[in-house]
């Protein structure tokens, strides 16, 4: 194959045949991809030197269509398991009210063998029954004994996003189609007695082919707005993603709200680019931590985890450095000066004479005993509890004696105290000695 008319045949063939799926109807991609394979095909099969048409130094011009045959390929590959996952989602819809009747009635074996374990007095089986019947679920299937109104708001969200799947990923009409079809239910399958309420909000559903974002007011396609499924207001697309990138900034906007109650991401989640929920995702835990902590190097300011803190010294996780989750900044030796609780305990210490060992900066009141903390390997019963409120809450007053303490002598504010007790000890003990003397010297 000469460069020549490598590259003249190329020029004729449509480089954005690879990008067709999704800008037109299955068929006529399909068709458009199949003759661009057929035409490079032919492009090899009437090359000068067919030998020299598969040796790997081809000119650059054979090298692209190879490339360009290759991302053909591809794209055939994606319109047949596309094709394959549609014939599947078409059967689970066509079956879906024989899944949910047979899901009924495991629901009803289920609560009958509840209640024969109720009655047989096990209720620990009886509740393991409950929880493995937790899972059932199918569009439009309200298990009998539900309240008709709660699982009905339910039903309605489940099939609506099922319907926007169906108008995303098969057709738009399919969804359409379904969307108005009554919210999957069957003329034989339709609830006796419907209530008023339900059925104008079933109507209401199914009329509302396009929708009206709340937040820019611009009518869009059903598919392309979230329903909010506890106030049932719509967002598009872009209102959504840019709700949730925002919420990660500007934590007043955290967790983003619909008429003051939150939005879960997994009820939305199909409708924001994947950047964006992944981040969220990500970021949520750090988000709901309330006093967050970040890394004190500048450099690295990395999100520091509850589960990393301990004692209040966090380690980094990206830098392994320690930071200090009172004053955020580096980790201090002793307490951190701007603890206004420790600081608070110790003003409390200071003024009741209350005494700290050097070790361990335990907090000890004397109550009987020398001035000395003695070395001991036995489990120290404590003299006294102390604690202090501070802003609401305590801040306990460590006490006793701790082993591997060095005999140190207390130099306390306080240390006559106990000496005028040894003092006035020593003078009872001599009046006792002189009366005893006294008294044999009488004798």
């Amino acid at each position: 194959m000469t460069s020549s008319s490598a590259s003249s045949m190329a020029a004729q063939l449509d480089p954005t045949a690879v990008n067709i799926i999704g800008a037109m109807d299955e068929q006529s991609a399909a068709l458009v991809l199949q003759l661009q394979l057929e035409d490079i095909a032919t492009i090899f099969a009437t090359a000068k030197g067919k030998g020299r048409a598969d040796d790997s130094t081809a000119d650059d011009a054979a090298y692209a269509l190879r490339l360009h045959q290759q991302d053909l390929e591809a794209s055939m590959v994606i319109l047949e398991d596309r094709k394959m996952c549609q014939s599947i989602a078409r059967a689970v819809q066509d079956d879906q009210h024989i899944l949910a009747r047979e899901a009924e009635a495991e629901a009803v074996a289920v609560r009958d063998r509840r209640l024969a374990h109720q009655m047989d007095g096990q209720p620990n089986a009886a509740a393991t029954a409950a929880g493995s019947a937790g899972g059932i679920g199918f569009p439009g299937f309200r298990p009998s004994g539900e309240g008709e109104e709660e699982m009905s708001d339910r039903a309605i969200a489940d099939c609506e996003n099922l319907a926007k799947l169906t108008a995303l990923y098969m057709s738009e009409a399919d969804g359409a189609a379904m969307l108005s079809s009554g919210l999957f239910f069957d003329d034989d399958d339709e609830p006796k007695g419907e209530s008023s309420s339900r059925a104008a909000k079933r109507q209401r559903t199914a009329a509302a082919i396009e929708r009206r974002c709340e937040a820019c007011r611009d009518d869009k396609k059903f598919f392309d707005v979230a329903t909010v499924p506890h106030c049932r207001h719509d967002y598009c697309r872009d209102c959504l993603d840019q709700l949730f990138r925002l919420s990660m900034t500007d934590e007043s906007l955290f967790p983003p709200r619909c008429c003051r109650q939150p939005i879960s991401l997994d009820d939305v989640r199909m409708f924001l680019s994947t950047e964006t929920a992944r981040e969220f995702q990500r970021k949520k835990p750090e988000l709901e931590t309330p006093n967050k902590t970040y890394c004190h190097v500048q450099s690295c300011s990395a999100w520091i985890p509850p589960q990393s803190i301990t004692d209040e010294v966090g380690v980094c996780p990206r830098c392994r450095l320690q930071t200090c989750t009172i004053c955020k900044g580096s980790t201090h030796v002793g307490d951190c000066p701007w603890d206004e609780a420790t600081q608070q305990l110790l003003q409390t210490a200071d003024g009741s004479g209350w005494q700290r060992c050097y070790k361990c900066r335990r907090v000890v009141e004397l109550h009987t005993g020398c001035n000395h903390i003695t070395q001991t390997a036995a489990v120290a019963v404590p003299n006294s509890v102390t604690s202090a409120v501070i802003d609401g809450r305590l801040a306990a007053a460590n006490y006793g004696t701790k082993p591997g303490s060095s005999d140190e002598l207390f130099r306390s504010s306080n240390a006559g105290v106990p000496s005028l007790r040894l003092l006035l000890l020593f003078l009872l003990l001599s009046i006792i000695h002189l009366f005893l003397n006294h008294g044999h010297s009488n004798a």
